[in-house]
């Protein structure tokens, strides 16, 4: 790519409105995070005012190659701050992935071309810096056992199949939500808040005329490490669905005192309401009980 050596010619005029709306837009992550992803771009910003072109010649977004990616890389190794220090090889990498996300976010919005680069720079123990065979296994190695999710669908189908009052309330209740947790890929924190209502239908338009309306089947969500209370939908597989309402209905069934007498207690959190088969009892009998 061609750039020229002075700032006021090359970058791209839009450049701070560009990364405005990357931040704005993918704003579904912690504070900190977004100021990582800031850092990263004022690298990427001041690489481009470095680079060599004619006179004349802008930057534009549909020009960047991955060589450009290659050339960067090597700007952050060459680079030094103004102690004269070097960058660590995890802040390269660390660097070098988020402009690969802000690559990704433009690409998806027909900016830029598709770039797929995997860094030079290697780290032992960090991810980016594998080879994609690695990576491969890497991601192998996380998976369960075999067998592991047949045993749990095995033990699933005996649990939620057995007659009433053989499997304790507690273990219906851990089973479905271990279920829940590995076909939405929820984490355990986003599981337990999930709100009352969680449960979402939408009706998707008819691809031709004539065509009955299809329906798609989502659970709304707080999202967990985004720095601010958000709450999101997630589309379940029709696969999976089935299994994930009747998990979902047992546990509101099995709960459903508790939410009671949760949603008292929400009403007015200064006073605790006793249960009516309690609050009859006399003040002695109430201290008998909680000896």
């Amino acid at each position: 790519m061609r750039y020229s050596t002075r700032p006021e010619d090359t970058l791209p005029r839009y450049f701070g409105d560009v990364i405005k709306s990357w931040l704005v837009l993918e704003s579904d992550t912690s504070l900190s995070y977004r100021s990582k992803r800031l850092h990263a771009t004022r690298y990427f910003w001041s690489f481009l005012s470095t680079r060599e072109a004619p006179d004349g010649y802008e930057f534009v977004w549909v020009d960047l190659t991955e060589d450009d990616m290659l050339w960067f890389e090597q700007f952050l190794i060459a680079y030094r701050t103004q102690r004269g220090a070097k960058l660590s090889l995890k802040m390269i990498l660390i660097i070098i992935f988020n402009v690969q996300r802000l690559v990704d976010f433009l690409f998806s919005r027909g900016i830029c071309q598709r770039i797929n680069y995997l860094p030079q720079t290697r780290l032992k123990g960090y991810g980016s810096s594998n080879l994609l065979d690695d990576k491969k296994f890497a991601a192998e190695m996380k998976l369960p056992a075999p067998g592991i999710l047949e045993a749990l669908g095995s033990i699933y189908y005996r649990l939620a199949t057995a007659p009433a009052g053989e499997v304790s309330e507690w273990m219906l209740i851990v089973i479905s939500s271990v279920t829940i947790l590995i076909l939405t890929g929820l984490r355990i924190g986003e599981l337990v808040t999930l709100p009352y209502d969680c449960e979402v239908e939408e009706h998707l338009p008819k691809e031709q005329t004539g065509d009955s309306y299809s329906c798609r089947y989502g659970i709304r969500y707080w999202v967990e490490k985004t720095g601010q209370k958000t709450m999101r939908i997630k589309w379940i597989s029709p696969t999976a669905e089935s299994i994930v309402r009747a998990s979902i209905a047992r546990i509101k069934c099995l709960t459903a005192a508790a939410r009671e007498r949760a949603r008292i207690l929400e009403a007015d959190p200064t006073r605790v309401m006793l249960p009516p088969e309690i609050a009859v009892l006399t003040q002695k009998e109430l201290c008998a009980l909680l000896r």
